[in-house]
């Protein structure tokens, strides 16, 4: 197993992780572990976005503005 699917295999059906895995090898993909951090997001368009889609104690709200400021840096 790639060590950038450790902590993943609850979460990631096996199939996923092996297709990932074959695709990796064959220099398809490449494959790089990214650890979101909580932020505040700049675009302001961006944050209406996010804002108008998910309430404000939804974890999905919390992962897209982690994953929304994580693109904006």
């Amino acid at each position: 197993m790639l060590t950038e699917f450790e902590g993943l295999e609850s979460p990631v059906p096996r199939p996923a992780r092996i297709e990932l895995f074959s695709r990796h090898v064959k220099g398809r993909i490449s494959i790089t572990p990214l650890r979101l951090v909580d932020g505040e997001l700049e675009d302001p368009e961006v944050a209406w976005h996010v804002r108008r889609r998910w309430v404000e104690t939804s974890p999905l709200r919390r992962a897209a503005t982690c994953a929304l400021a994580a693109l904006e840096q």
